[in-house]
């Protein structure tokens, strides 16, 4: 399970990601006032610190197998 875990946490990266975009990309098609926005760009600052904890997670498993 540990050797498997940098990759899983690489694809949860990426997945976060893709949503911090996708958020982005509805934002400029849904959000025509501004409390919708504020809501989007709370959502789009959560992922956004979603993904760099897991970012941060995947570099310390990588570390604590040996730096693969």
């Amino acid at each position: 399970m540990t050797t498997a875990l940098p990759f899983h946490l690489k694809e949860l990266e990426q997945r976060a990601a893709v949503l911090q975009l996708s958020i982005q990309g509805l934002r400029a098609t849904y959000a025509t006032d501004a409390a919708a926005r504020s809501d989007f760009d709370a959502v789009t600052h959560d992922a956004g610190k979603l993904r760099a904890h897991v970012a941060g997670l995947r570099i310390e498993a990588d570390y604590a197998e040996g730096g693969r």
